[in-house]
């Protein structure tokens, strides 16, 4: 889809756009613009997020959760447009932390060694680090990218945060960053893993929220 196209060329141009605020302010433009069109419709949100495509790297990966993540907010209620232009940011850059790794880090977990797996779960603060000195991305964005590992009841990382005291933003985002991923480990359609996902994540997520994702595939 357009949309998806669209995701894809931006979270490539991120992480250079983040650099300058001239930048910034074309990634947060083109977001408001996607926003907009999102919400003009919920048939709209359902079609572009069934849409979203197997993630070959990350900035499809990005582009991915982005799309999800706003398309679930959007559904779920949270319909103020800064909030969802600080999802969209977020999920575009929420892998930064990535570009300090000298390894492949979509991989499973238990593939990696110590060393890289200790690295690995240091990436959503890593990523905060290096944009926490632009005062031109909001702090609820660097937030954003700093919990988008947390899971659960202290299931995540890296600071084993109990998912469901956290935001509803960051809720939602890290399910569809979770989604995403599990689709990409498990080489599947998001369709495909459904009703695995919702088997091996249950308790992982608010049952409200991981039902209503599952629901769009599954139909």
């Amino acid at each position: 889809t357009i949309v998806r196209d669209t995701m894809v060329t931006d979270a490539e141009n991120a992480e250079r756009n983040v650099q300058t605020e001239q930048g910034y302010q074309r990634t947060e433009d083109r977001m408001k613009k996607v926003v907009e069109f999102l919400t003009s419709s919920e048939s709209v949100a359902r079609n572009i997020m069934s849409a979203a495509g197997f993630s070959q790297d990350n900035f499809q990966h990005c582009a991915n959760v982005s799309t999800l993540a706003l398309g679930m907010a959007n559904l779920l209620g949270i319909t103020k447009t800064s909030d969802l232009v600080e999802i969209g940011l977020a999920a575009l850059l929420h892998d930064i932390g990535y570009s300090k790794f000298d390894f492949n880090a979509r991989v499973p977990l238990d593939q990696m060694s110590v060393e890289q797996l200790n690295k690995y779960k240091e990436h959503p603060i890593e990523g905060a680090r290096m944009l926490a000195d632009k005062p031109y991305v909001t702090k609820g964005v660097l937030e954003l990218i700093a919990d988008h590992e947390e899971i659960g009841e202290g299931l995540g990382f890296p600071n084993k945060k109990r998912l469901s005291t956290m935001r509803r933003s960051s809720q939602i985002l890290n399910l569809a960053n979770d989604y995403d991923r599990y689709a990409h480990l498990k080489q599947k359609s998001h369709k495909e893993i459904a009703k695995q996902f919702f088997q091996d994540k249950i308790g992982a997520f608010d049952l409200n929220h991981i039902k209503f994702l599952v629901s769009l595939f599954k139909n």
